[in-house]
Parts: C-alpha cells; sequence; structure tokens
C-alpha cells in the first residue's frame, strides 16, 4: 500500500459503507452520486486486497472478515484525525502550564496509558499533574462522582449525561499461561481452556460482568478457578507462580509477559475488538488546557 497516494476521502467512505451496508444509503449520507460511491468501494478493495462488503441475506450488504476488523480501527483512525487537524497547539505553552487533570479509567486501560503519558507530560510539561483514579462501572457513579473526572476512559457502553464521547484505541483479548507443560505448544485451543485452571481477573463483584466472560461463554469456554482477584498483578503473579491461565487485553499481556516470564496465547476463536473510548465534559470541549490534554492523550496512544 502507497500511502502517499492514499486518498483520505476514501477511508471516509469506506467508514460510512460499513456502517451503513448499502451504496445507496452511503451516497446518500455522503452526498454522493451512486456511481462515485460505487468507484470508491472498488478502489477500496483494490487498496486492501479484499472485497470488503458482500451481498447479505437481509437485503443489505455482509462484511467480511477482513472489514470487521478494520471497522474499529477505522473508526479510531478517523476520529484522532479530526482531532489533529481540529486542534491548534499553538494555544497553550505547555512549559509554562500548571494544572492538575484528573482521569477515571479502567485497570486494563492504565498500564498501556501511564508509563508514556507519564514519559510525555514530564517532557513538554513539567509543571502538569495528573490524579489518576480506577473507574470499573460509571452506570453506577452519581453525577457528583462522574464530574470529578476531566477525562474517564475505558470500555463504558453508556455515555453519561452532559458527556462527549470519542473512540481511542482498540485492542482485543489473549490468554496468559504460566503452566509449562502447556507452554511447549505452538497454540491453545479450547480445551485446554477449559481443562486448565484459571485465576479470574475481576473488577466488580460480579466476575461475570467482567469485559471477557460473556464472549468466552460464547465459544464454549467455561473456567475451572479458585481465585477472582482485582489486582492485574496479583492475578499475573498467581498465573506465573501456580502455573495458571490469565484472560487479559493483549497490550496488558504484553506487558506482563516481560515482567513475570508468562507466554502469551492468541485465542482459538476470533476475538472481537475492546473499542475504549475517552469521555468529557460537554462543558470543556472549548477548554485550551483541556483540549490541549485530549490531544496529548491521543498523541500517546497512536
Amino acid at each position: 500500500m502507497n500511502l502517499r497516494t492514499l486518498n483520505l476521502n476514501l477511508l471516509k467512505t469506506l467508514s460510512v459503507l460499513l456502517q451503513t451496508r448499502s451504496v445507496t444509503l452511503a451516497s446518500q449520507a455522503l452526498f454522493l452520486t451512486q456511481p462515485a460511491v460505487s468507484t470508491a468501494l472498488k478502489q477500496l478493495r483494490e487498496l486492501f486486497n479484499d472485497a470488503l462488503l458482500v451481498k447479505g441475506d437481509d437485503g443489505l450488504l455482509t462484511l467480511t472478515h477482513k472489514a470487521k476488523i478494520i471497522k474499529p480501527k477505522l473508526d479510531q483512525i478517523l476520529k484522532q484525525t479530526e482531532n489533529l487537524v481540529g486542534f491548534t497547539p499553538e494555544l497553550i505553552q505547555p512549559e509554562k502550564l500548571d494544572e492538575t487533570f484528573r482521569i477515571g479509567m479502567q485497570h486494563h486501560v492504565s498500564a498501556v496509558l501511564f508509563p508514556a503519558l507519564y514519559k510525555k507530560i514530564n517532557s513538554v510539561a513539567p509543571h502538569v499533574k495528573i490524579k489518576q483514579s480506577i473507574v470499573s462501572d460509571i452506570s453506577e457513579m452519581s453525577s457528583k462522582e462522574l464530574h470529578q473526572y476531566d477525562f474517564i476512559i475505558g470500555t463504558f457502553p453508556e455515555t453519561p449525561n452532559n458527556y462527549t464521547r470519542e473512540a481511542f484505541f482498540t485492542d482485543h483479548f489473549v490468554c496468559l499461561s504460566g503452566v509449562k507443560k502447556l507452554n511447549r505448544q505452538k497454540m491453545i485451543s479450547i480445551s485446554d481452556l477449559n481443562n486448565y485452571e484459571h485465576v479470574i481477573l475481576s473488577y466488580m463483584n460480579n466476575y461475570t460482568k467482567t469485559l471477557n466472560d460473556s464472549m468466552l461463554v460464547s465459544n464454549d469456554i467455561h473456567r475451572k478457578y479458585k481465585m477472582i482477584c482485582d489486582d492485574p498483578f496479583m492475578a499475573a503473579q498467581l498465573a506465573s507462580e501456580q502455573q495458571l491461565l490469565l484472560i487479559a487485553t493483549k497490550t496488558r499481556a504484553d506487558f506482563f509477559k516481560k515482567i513475570f516470564g508468562l507466554k502469551v496465547f492468541d485465542l482459538p476463536f476470533e476475538s472481537p475488538g475492546i473499542n475504549n473510548n475517552i469521555f468529557y465534559k460537554k462543558m470543556d470541549k472549548d477548554d485550551p488546557g483541556k483540549l490541549w490534554f485530549k490531544f496529548i492523550l491521543l498523541q500517546v496512544i497512536s
């Protein structure tokens, strides 16, 4: 793929096509003619070397396997591009900025974001401070509790009142293994996942509400376990020392692999993308300091 010849308008067209699953509906949404959208789809198929959209049974087009993988990543890229184009960093002098930004985030986000964020902030805005808290379920938080955060980051399905949601980054699940016998294999099977004991990482009282349990059950996986804990480091340590399995996000798994010497296996089925979003107050949408910090967050995770 030659990125120098890539027209970003094609990606916008692809995003709308994947959303509407119809050349007709996409042309209406984009204010383009149907032949123009059909031509764009032909170019996109050549670009990605994939059909992307094929005839379906419900009268609409069906996404191919590759298109399903592309869609969440494409939405994230387009949103971040809009943010980068629409923000002028010169509005802020970060070396003189003296503010404290409060972030609420889920556990799996913190390990990915915080080390890189500290390094970035320390280099460009030495007087800025960050106060981070772990947030598990925003649906159970009051408006007063939510209001204390400048930004909330995670996989939360609902958008709180008076907050705006934007795509942040996409992740997926893998299996970390401390089982020495199993680690001699190249791949892990559904039978392995059912036969070997797990440590379950849960951020809520009811572990069936965790990010991954419904996905595992739908693929006929019912974990054997004795331990459920809400501390990711403790879960990874247990997996290593007691030869257990641990389902975790890929970015976090790569981090734990280095520390605890665990092996990372891809799951034996298609793991759906985990779309992490960033939430911020609508009243802050024109605040230069908040805009600058969101710009930094997008830079760090890109």
